[in-house]
């Protein structure tokens, strides 16, 4: 038998329009019947008026609802993944590419996940441990990426990136990015990375603003193991979805691989990943008309 369905709400508070939309959905829940856990934000430095204690605060609920751009579902990923909780992301932020439903469309949206008309689409993430002196000293989940860059006053960092197999390459230039699918659309993208369809079973690495002509994109499968050491003694980071971050040392190692979890997306069949690419990364347009 299937277990009642119980809403979380997670809302980006900085944005006017999503805070309305969580309004209004927590009326339209109300007036439904819905159970639901009142409206939530990730991040500590929100205005008061939302939950913070979210692991206590979204513990009744079995389905999210984000409402924000790609930056409040990344963050929801984290926490829903080891859960197995099911993710539907409302598009109120900037760009919204993984975003699965405009505005117009909650009430909609909200009907179908009661009537379990909706699927799933799993998502790989990657785990990143970081160790100092061998020594496991940090962790984070990430759905888009994991990003080793340079610190806001540093020179070049020097990435020694490693494989299972073997030695890959040192890259020279603002950083390496190891990204899955999902985020080869994002940071990835942006940096020269190829376009991956989110199903294709791969991790990438992508070097930032290498200092070399010869520096390019390498496409690995998923079950391999990459190992990060920074070389340079000058102030570096590492970020996971650009919203946890850590300051590294001369020596650090990052070890990332696919971790044991995926996040799950609620998909209605409205959008494909092609139309996306059309419609917000403007891939259709033609230039010169």
């Amino acid at each position: 038998m299937k277990a009642p369905c119980t809403i979380g709400i997670v809302v980006n508070p900085h944005r006017p329009k999503a805070v309305e939309a969580a309004e209004k959905l927590v009326q339209l829940l109300t007036e439904s019947g819905v159970p639901f856990c009142s409206p939530c934000v990730f991040d500590a430095r929100a205005p008061t008026g939302f939950a913070k204690d979210v692991e206590s605060h979204l513990e009744p609920a079995n389905i999210l609802v984000t409402l924000g751009g790609d930056g409040t579902l990344l963050a929801a990923s984290r926490y829903a993944a080891p859960r197995g909780i099911p993710l539907l992301s409302i598009r109120l932020g900037g760009f919204g590419f993984l975003a699965e439903v405009e505005p117009h469309e909650i009430e909609w949206a909200v009907r179908r996940i009661l009537s379990g008309e909706y699927s799933i689409e799993e998502r790989i993430m990657l785990h990143a441990v970081l160790l100092r002196g061998g020594t496991e000293t940090a962790e984070s989940l990430a759905l888009n990426d994991v990003v080793v860059t340079r610190g806001a006053l540093s020179r070049v960092v020097l990435v020694r990136t490693e494989v299972a197999a073997g030695y890959l390459s040192t890259y020279s230039g603002d950083g390496v990015i190891v990204s899955t699918p999902t985020g080869s659309t994002a940071y990835s993208l942006s940096s020269g990375g190829p376009i991956v369809h989110p199903s294709v079973p791969v991790i990438l690495i992508t070097p930032i603003c290498p200092h070399s002509l010869n520096a390019r994109s390498v496409v690995l499968s998923d079950e391999e193991t990459v190992l990060l050491t920074v070389e340079s003694s000058d102030e570096a980071m590492m970020t996971a979805d650009g919203q946890v971050g850590f300051t590294l040392q001369q020596g650090d190692q990052i070890r990332i691989k696919r971790a044991d979890v995926k996040a799950r997306l609620i998909k209605f069949g409205l959008r494909s990943f092609y139309d996306n690419l059309q419609t917000r990364l403007r891939w259709a347009d033609s230039f010169g008309t």
